[in-house]
């Protein structure tokens, strides 16, 4: 059976509704919630270059979140 969200690849159980990758994302939204969101559309909703800017800038802004 195929996986709820990505509808490619296999579920990991019979009982579960995701796949291994899309499982991640899930856990994922659990953690951080909304931000997911945020950064799938700063970040992927772009250019490859833009894409690319987008990454570092959005890693440092959380490396300074985390030094906070």
């Amino acid at each position: 059976m195929s996986c709820y969200l990505c509808r490619e690849e296999s579920r990991i159980s019979t009982l579960g509704y995701y796949c291994h990758n899309c499982k991640k994302i899930q856990d994922l939204i659990s953690v951080y919630g909304k931000r997911v969101y945020e950064v799938l559309e700063e970040v992927l909703v772009r250019k490859e270059a833009q894409q690319k800017h987008k990454i570092v800038q959005e890693i440092k802004k959380e490396v300074s979140r985390k030094n906070e």
